[in-house]
């Protein structure tokens, strides 16, 4: 009887040292013990679940925009040209072109020399095609001005001296277009010093405007910012002549 009782404590101490050998540990203790937890399934989910993935709005990378450089860029170019895009007969607008910017950067006003010449670019970026491109829009935005300035001549209430005055810079806007067209031939016949003789001409006409009304304590020229936009327009002409153009 005794020895039964042996018998059994054996085979009890046997089987409760077999069931420890097969207790799961943490798998960063494997090291500990010969089996490993296996991971836990994932419960399989719900109707509910379902149906609200499925009318989950999609965020995937290709569904989320970023706000266009060139909105912000025209959001820019809009308020500062804002009245040469009427006298164009075009809505000017910045383009991201590497050539472009590399030439208008030279410029002292690069967003208003890219947007300037875009009605006029003819598919061709080398700094030659694109001064030509610059005047041509000189020399469009001084036709422009140039009919401004024989419109507001007709005003009644304008006095004699005003009167004349515009005139005289009709006659100047004249020298101004000249002075352009000079210069775009130029550029063709390598001419540099012309090139920037030319260019440095047509800004001297404009001041010649300026200085008409100014002569005459109180008096306005209603030309102003038409001469400005001129002036800067023959001023970046005259950057890229000066900086990329060598004799």
């Amino acid at each position: 009887m005794e020895l039964n009782n042996h018998i059994l404590l054996f085979i009890s101490l046997s089987s409760l040292l077999l069931s420890a050998n097969a207790i799961c540990v943490p798998r960063n203790f494997s090291h500990l013990a010969s089996v490993a937890c296996p991971p836990a399934p994932s419960p399989a989910p719900t109707p509910a679940q379902v149906d609200a993935l499925a009318s989950a709005p999609d965020v995937s990378a290709s569904a989320v925009s970023a706000p266009s450089l060139l909105d912000v860029s025209n959001s820019i170019t809009s308020k500062i040209t804002g009245l040469l895009s009427p006298l164009l007969g075009s809505s000017p607008t910045t383009k991201d072109n590497p050539e472009v910017k590399k030439v208008c950067d030279v410029s002292e006003d690069s967003i208003l020399c890219a947007s300037s010449i875009i009605p006029f670019l003819n598919g061709a970026f080398d700094p030659a095609s694109i001064l030509r491109s610059e005047i041509q829009a000189g020399v469009n935005f001084t036709q422009k001005t140039i009919a401004k300035a024989k419109e507001l001549a007709t005003d009644e209430s304008l006095s004699k001296y005003e009167k004349e005055c515009l005139q005289q810079c009709q006659t100047n806007y004249d020298s101004v277009l000249d002075n352009f067209k000079s210069a775009a031939d130029a550029i063709g016949s390598n001419d540099v010093g012309t090139l920037r003789t030319m260019l440095s001409a047509a800004i001297s006409d404009l001041e010649a405007c300026d200085d008409a009304f100014g002569e005459s304590p109180g008096a306005e020229s209603p030309l102003t910012e038409f001469d400005d936009v001129i002036h800067k327009l023959a001023g970046i002409c005259l950057d890229i002549a000066n900086k990329l153009f060598h004799i």
